[in-house]
């Protein structure tokens, strides 16, 4: 078990990172590299910013930190800013090239107006003037119009030529938006975007039916736990989502155990040994354990075991002093990428980074943590 005080540490630590490294507008900075001598490429990424909003949210409902409320504000209004009308069918972030760097065109991203629908909603709930119902509105309309008959969504919306796209497709666009739907549909008391989400989650396991392993869709058994969170009846559609978030787990577990991760001293999830892949196996874990009514005792005892090697990875991995206090890097051992920059990025330290460690840390303070005090 990790000592209460090491990780409330931790948690203060990843905030604060992020509380210093957003500007006045609200933009975080998005990568550095603890070593100083290597060049950052200047880009950003309005899905990972809005997934930090989320990330801080979560970490403010249960810390009393001013410091972060305040950049949860700032940040907000830096999202809003790229926030605009769709022709009739609600509100969409716009991922756009002075703000992302790149030489795309303006797009429209699912899992950009997924979470930022999901932060502003959690916002909501913590400050009722940090987000606008209208707003809510506004954006859940617009993933209704992203999503398919079947549940499936576009991936995608080219605001230019004003239509869909599914030529490619993410695998955490569709969790991300069924969470911000699922929230957005408890904060409202709307129970058509929770029906909306529901039926993204369907799809996505019946996707998935006889299949192992699956991918570790962390967002997907995030949103699943939100959704059971919110309701009291169990239906057969009910234990079809519970058996999906049970079959990533079992995927998760399978994956930590092939790399060697599950021995004493590791924690890791992925050959690679990276902190964020781990960060995000741990958030669907800590999900999973929170869901579940009575998970079968090896089960949860499997899970809780690799939450805390996890964990105890992860806080080994976290800067503890310097200027990038609370920072957590790519890659903590340094030998384990592959090809020509692995090195130069082993060092590197982006938002998503931190925001997972942060999310993960939380959740388990208030999960299994607070079970075992």
């Amino acid at each position: 078990m990790i000592p209460l005080a090491r990780l409330d540490a931790a948690i203060r630590a990843a905030a604060g990172y992020l509380t210093r490294n957003c500007d006045e507008r609200g933009q975080f900075v998005y990568r550095v590299n603890l070593d100083d001598s290597i060049v950052v490429e200047p880009r950003y990424n309005l899905v990972r910013h809005a997934g930090c909003v989320y990330a801080l949210v979560r970490y403010c409902r249960s810390f009393d930190d001013p410091a972060a409320r305040e950049t949860v504000r700032r940040a907000i209004g830096f999202l809003r800013d790229s926030i605009a009308p769709i022709d009739g069918r609600g509100i969409a972030v716009h991922s756009r090239p002075d703000i992302e760097g790149g030489k795309r065109v303006v797009q429209c991203k699912l899992g950009a107006t997924g979470l930022a629908l999901a932060a502003l909603a959690l916002a909501c709930e913590l400050d009722p003037a940090l987000a606008i119902r209208d707003e809510l509105a506004g954006l859940a309309e617009f993933l209704l119009y992203l999503q398919k008959p079947s549940g499936e969504f576009y991936s995608k919306f080219d605001p230019i030529a004003g239509r869909r796209l599914d030529e490619w497709t993410s695998l955490y666009y569709p969790g991300e938006a069924a969470l911000g739907l699922v929230l957005a549909g408890r904060s409202t008391s709307n129970p058509g975007w929770t029906r909306a989400a529901q039926q993204a989650l369907e799809f996505l396991a019946t996707r998935r039916q006889h299949c192992f392993p699956v991918e570790a869709d962390h967002w997907a058994m995030l949103a699943t736990c939100e959704f059971f969170a919110g309701s009291q009846s169990r239906t057969s559609e009910h234990w079809m989502l519970m058996r999906h978030i049970v079959q990533i787990c079992e995927s998760m577990l399978h994956e930590q155990r092939s790399c060697g991760g599950d021995r004493p001293g590791r924690g890791w999830f992925t050959p690679d040994r990276r902190t964020t892949p781990t960060a995000t196996r741990l958030e669907g874990l800590l999900a999973t354990v929170r869901c579940l009514p009575r998970p079968p005792v090896d089960l949860q005892r499997r899970i809780e075991t690799a939450i805390d090697a996890g964990m105890s990875f992860l806080l080994d991995a976290q800067v503890e002093d310097g200027p990038y206090v609370g920072a957590m890097p790519r890659d903590p051992h340094g030998v384990h990428q592959q090809g020509p920059n692995a090195v130069r990025r082993s060092t590197e330290v982006r938002i998503d980074y931190v925001q997972h460690a942060l999310s993960a840390f939380v959740q388990y303070r208030y999960g299994i943590r607070a079970v075992h005090e």
